[in-house]
């Protein structure tokens, strides 16, 4: 039931991160990047929510290639890559996100 309340929010923010490419303000890609990124980072952990994993990791994915393009950096440790081979085994979004950084 844990997943229930958040799992909406989830999906609104990954359903967003489709458009966040294209805005042009700045303030609202920083915010993007040092405020809602760290925080679906920490819900890629292993004892999450297998949704929450999947989502977080798919926001990131796909927010993680116009960091790259941008030239910011996301610096995961050991445990969050362990994690994310874990998860790789249901979703290709976490395999993605290893290659990524």
């Amino acid at each position: 039931m844990e997943f229930q309340g958040l799992g909406r929010s989830l999906v609104t923010v990954t359903w967003m991160s489709n458009f966040f490419c294209f805005i042009e303000d700045k303030g609202v890609q920083s915010l993007v990047y040092s405020e809602l990124i760290p925080e679906l980072m920490k819900l890629l952990k292993y004892n999450n929510v297998i949704e929450e994993r999947v989502l977080a990791s798919l926001f990131i994915t796909q927010t993680g290639r116009q960091l790259r393009l941008s030239g910011k950096i996301i610096s995961i440790d050991s445990e969050l890559i362990s994690d994310l081979h874990k998860l790789s085994e249901a979703t290709w979004t976490a395999k993605e996100l290893i290659s990524l950084f």
